[in-house]
């Protein structure tokens, strides 16, 4: 099933789950083992499979332990580099600039630039 907007959230989460207990047969891990590489407890694993007492951080530690965390960045890329950033990396600064001296108001008069 292809996951889209329009869906229930409780449908999509049904999938998401069938999706991630999948992977986890595919790479051959045991519920046990995956418990024993994210710090949960196997019942905690195999509830979160069936979609019950989910929780986010719990979650995050089972993409871990798939080696998956990391494609959350492809669902939501980090801000990417400015040009500014690029132009900073080539040109380092040459110069030092000190705050202009100010000039005293009281020295200074119309017509006295003579």
């Amino acid at each position: 099933m292809k996951i889209e907007n329009n869906q229930s959230v409780s449908l999509v989460q049904k999938e998401l789950l069938a999706r991630l207990k999948q992977e986890r047969i595919n790479q051959e891990i045991t519920q046990q083992e995956l418990a024993s590489k994210t710090g949960l407890s196997r019942l905690a694993i195999s509830k979160m499979e069936r979609g019950e007492g989910l929780r986010l951080a719990s979650f995050l530690l089972y993409l871990k332990g798939l080696n998956a965390l990391g494609l959350l960045e492809n669902l939501f890329p980090g801000p990417g580099s400015k040009p500014s950033d690029l132009f900073q990396l080539h040109h380092p600064r040459k110069r030092v600039s000190h705050p202009k001296k100010k000039t005293n108001s009281a020295t200074w008069k119309w017509g006295d630039e003579s």
